[in-house]
């Protein structure tokens, strides 16, 4: 049972926590206590360092079960905005940072652990038992892990190559520390490695920012790109024109789907890695009019940078699209160029956290883009030019935190409006800073909830049918979306 002072606050605040009501959804987790700038658990708090911290700290917060903050040592509800950025450790071990104001999780400030490696005595025997384990978050970010190594501080292996999820034994023993871990796919082609590890408590922990990443690796051919395609690398690609269907290759990250000329080339389950065009002139090609130019599926921490995303065929009867992000998290498309799709020349589906930075779309023939059931999508300084005729941008489902920011939308002709917006809750999209010249559409927005809708500095020249649109100033919400692209 709790103790003393600390056990008194404890319960007092498990008090004040309890008789608030029912808990809901939020960001910060219910129950956590906020002391300075850190996040603790209540089971964390009851030791005699948390007391001098307490002590010694002017204020401390409590999220309750409602989801709303009191300052204990004061006795009074406060908004969220009191609430600073703060970093809360789990019981793991995982590091988790929150924005300020009870915001979202900052990612890059972040480390969780991925794979877990217990290892004990043998009871039965010589040696020791060994299983690897991936976590939750560990599953997400090694799709493809099957296989672990363990090596000792010269890099000679302790261990043979284990398999996940599976209690195995070996000898000799694993006593020292400065361990190194490699991890393998399904076809025993190495995906990462991490160094610098301990066996603490029977546990060897491997967290995210201890993996490294494969050197960068230089490819002038359409069969070196696919060759070189796995998680935690960068791919530099020299100028040239890569058809990534020129051939099946067997690639754990690759899956070919059959169209009616020919198949579809797709990247599932690839995270933590860049595709780079080093020169000039790098284009990613489709000869297909059915198949898509680019589609990923469970991607995260994916980018692409100076890359023309393009078709071989001109045709108006094409169906293929141009990118597709489908269950995706964390991709960045920067300077990049998407042309000749039919459909959309961009489709974001159940995809979160996606940043398009200085690109283009052009010349598509049936639509521009689509965001469904996404959210966090930035659209900063690019350029959609020469596309139509069926629609301009949907956005549609559960969609939210969407913003065109210094973009231009010049020369489209569309059989509609440039935003067909419809959404089954309420949402903020902001346009700002953005300029809508010679565009041939019926007007500006169609949408069923129009309060989500805030604009700013919306500049309309030339247009055929949108003659004005009232621009409101609300510079604090377009402040508070905005971010920055690397």
């Amino acid at each position: 049972m709790y103790k003393g002072k600390i056990g008194k606050f404890i319960l007092m605040v498990l008090l004040i926590c309890f008789i608030s009501g029912i808990s809901v959804f939020a960001d910060i987790p219910q129950l956590t206590v906020v002391i300075g700038d850190r996040g603790y658990s209540l089971q964390d708090i009851d030791n005699k360092e948390m007391g001098k911290i307490i002590k010694d700290t002017e204020n401390i917060y409590i999220k309750d079960n409602k989801g709303e903050w009191i300052d204990i040592k004061n006795n009074k509800v406060v908004t969220k905005e009191e609430i600073p950025k703060i970093t809360l450790v789990d019981s793991k071990g995982n590091k988790i940072v929150y924005d300020e104001h009870d915001g979202e999780i900052i990612e890059e400030e972040s480390d969780k652990i991925l794979l877990e490696i217990f290892v004990r005595d043998n009871v039965g025997g010589i040696g020791q038992a060994i299983e690897g384990m991936l976590t939750f978050e560990g599953y997400k970010e090694l799709y493809t892990s099957a296989k672990y190594q363990v090596y000792d501080e010269n890099n000679e292996p302790i261990t043979p190559k284990m398999e996940m999820n599976k209690t195995q034994y070996f000898y000799p023993k694993i006593e020292k520390d400065n361990l190194k871990v490699n991890i393998y796919d399904f076809k025993n082609n190495l995906i990462t490695s991490t160094e610098n590890l301990n066996l603490l408590d029977g546990k060897i922990s491997i967290f995210k920012s201890k993996l490294k990443k494969i050197d960068d690796i230089f490819v002038s051919t359409s069969e070196e790109f696919v060759n070189a395609i796995a998680p935690y690398r960068t791919i530099k690609l020299k100028k040239g024109i890569y058809d990534l269907r020129d051939f099946e290759k067997d690639n754990s990250y690759i899956e070919y789907k059959e169209t009616i000329d020919g198949y579809e080339f797709e990247l599932v389950g690839l995270n933590n890695i860049t595709i780079e065009g080093i020169e000039d002139d790098v284009i990613i090609i489709c000869d297909s009019n059915y198949a898509d130019i680019m589609k990923l599926t469970g991607c995260n921490d994916v980018t692409f940078k100076n890359i023309k995303f393009m078709r071989k065929s001109t045709e108006k009867n094409i169906i293929g699209r141009g990118v597709i992000l489908d269950n995706c998290e964390s991709i960045k498309i920067i300077e990049c160029e998407i042309i000749g799709s039919n459909s959309e020349g961009l489709k974001i589906e159940t995809s979160n956290n996606v940043k398009v930075f200085n690109s283009k779309i052009k010349e598509t023939t049936n639509g521009i883009m689509s965001i469904q059931n996404s959210k966090n999508i930035e659209i900063i300084e690019s350029r959609f030019i020469d596309n139509g005729i069926e629609f301009g941008i949907e956005v549609n489902g559960d969609c939210d935190k969407i913003w065109f920011n210094n973009s231009e939308f010049i020369n489209n002709h569309i059989d509609g409006a440039i935003f067909d917006i419809h959404m089954v809750h309420d949402y903020d999209f902001i346009i700002s800073d953005c300029l809508f010249k010679d565009n041939k559409v019926t007007k500006l927005f169609e949408c069923n909830l129009e309060d989500g809708i805030q604009t700013l500095n919306v500049i309309i020249e030339e247009n055929n049918k949108i003659k004005e649109y009232k621009s409101e100033n609300n510079q604090d919400k377009v402040e508070d979306n905005r971010g920055t692209v690397h």
